[in-house]
């Protein structure tokens, strides 16, 4: 990529080769510049491994928990095929395991009370009014009054979109979440940690973090460090071998905050 007159970054030329599909090669040489990928266009592109792996990433973020998110809205009963990115489908896509996968629903239920002690269950039926739109609804434990979604808090209500992402029979071959602690109790980021290890067996799992405590519940080479250097981002991947001796006496965190492995403001 270059960039164009404006200071945008273009794409002048791209070129890509699967080793393991050796059958497939797109070469784009230099020409006019564009804004848009020309693989995406190319012939054949049915055929383009890169495209398809592309296809099956899917990114959430469940930031957005303010009075008007969707998360909190009412959804149609039958948009249940895959959570949305931002959960507003989370009552349609709740009621769907419930009906179909009720091992999984009732896991995702007992791993929600295991962070949330109050909560008894889920309330998902059709709205008696209107059957084609569902309610998030649940019970309290010790009470028969019917709660929404608007009473849970934020940080909950972020974590019951996680751990339905998390927990579905058939979760997507990568899932990308943005800053997934946002608003949850140690002890919940805690749990987290450990859906997000016993889910990456089946799921290829990318997540960004700015926390201490979600850091150091995984491994070093679970860990990439994203810093910017001569103008340029630059990953670096970590290494118990390396970090041994500090290991030793610190957790993964508390070496990033002391910016033993960098990942800090310089």
């Amino acid at each position: 990529m270059v960039p164009d007159q404006s200071g945008s970054l273009v794409f002048y030329s791209e070129n890509i080769f699967d080793k393991k599909q050796a059958g497939f090669s797109f070469n784009e040489n230099p020409g006019p510049s564009f804004f848009e990928s020309r693989i995406f266009n190319q012939n054949g592109n049915n055929k383009n491994p890169f495209i398809k792996s592309i296809d099956l990433f899917k990114v959430f973020h469940f930031h957005d928990s303010g009075f008007n998110a969707q998360i909190k809205q009412p959804c149609a009963t039958n948009d249940y095929s895959s959570l949305q990115s931002d959960g507003g489908n989370i009552a349609a896509f709740l009621y769907r395991l419930q009906e179909s996968s009720p091992q999984y629903f009732q896991m995702i239920e007992s791993v929600i009370r295991s962070v949330a002690p109050f909560f008894n269950k889920f309330l998902l039926i059709p709205d008696e009014i209107n059957p084609g739109q569902i309610f998030l609804r649940w019970f309290e434990i010790g009470s028969e009054k019917v709660f929404s979604a608007h009473n849970f808090s934020d940080g909950t209500l972020r974590f019951i979109c996680l751990c339905a992402l998390l927990l579905q029979p058939n979760p997507p071959e990568t899932i990308i979440i943005d800053e997934p602690e946002l608003g949850l109790h140690p002890f919940a980021i805690n749990k987290l940690t450990a859906l997000i290890k016993s889910v990456s067996v089946r799921s290829q799992i990318i997540i960004s973090t700015q926390s201490v405590n979600f850091v150091s519940d995984f491994e070093p080479e679970d860990i990439l460090v994203v810093e910017r250097e001569n103008n340029q981002t630059v990953f670096h991947r970590q290494n118990t071998e390396t970090l041994k001796n500090w290991l030793t006496d610190f957790s993964l965190g508390e070496l990033w905050e002391k910016n033993v492995f960098a990942g800090n403001p310089k």
